[in-house]
This record gives structure tokens, C-alpha cells and sequence, in this order.
């Protein structure tokens, strides 16, 4: 389940399951999502393994 933090309070983005009932008992789980370092996607650059055999390269 994924949420946010306002003001102090944690805004939850999905509705609670119906399991769960007013004055039940919770365990709570936070860990911060790394923001990205950059405002545009980005992707990895990748070499494929066939590329780096040198006969590969310097054949005629």
C-alpha cells in the first residue's frame, strides 16, 4: 500500500482493505522512495557481451 506524507499525516493512495475494521490494531512499515536525480526518463546504457569479443569487432 502507497501513500504520502502532508503536514504530518500519511495520505494513503489506495482505499483499506475491507478486513479491516474502525479501532483495529495496525502495524506500520515507512521507507522513503529515492527520488530520481533527474526530471526526464532516463535509461541505461548497455553493452551487449557479443560486441566485446574481439573477433567480433575486427572481423573483416
Amino acid at each position: 500500500m502507497k501513500g504520502y506524507i502532508q503536514n504530518q499525516t500519511i495520505i494513503l493512495q489506495d482505499s483499506l482493505p475491507d478486513t479491516l475494521h474502525n479501532g483495529d490494531e495496525v502495524e506500520i512499515v515507512i521507507i522513503p522512495i529515492k527520488k530520481c536525480k533527474y526530471h526526464f526518463p532516463t535509461f541505461k546504457l548497455d553493452i551487449k557481451e557479443e560486441y566485446l569479443d574481439r573477433e567480433k569487432i575486427y572481423e573483416q
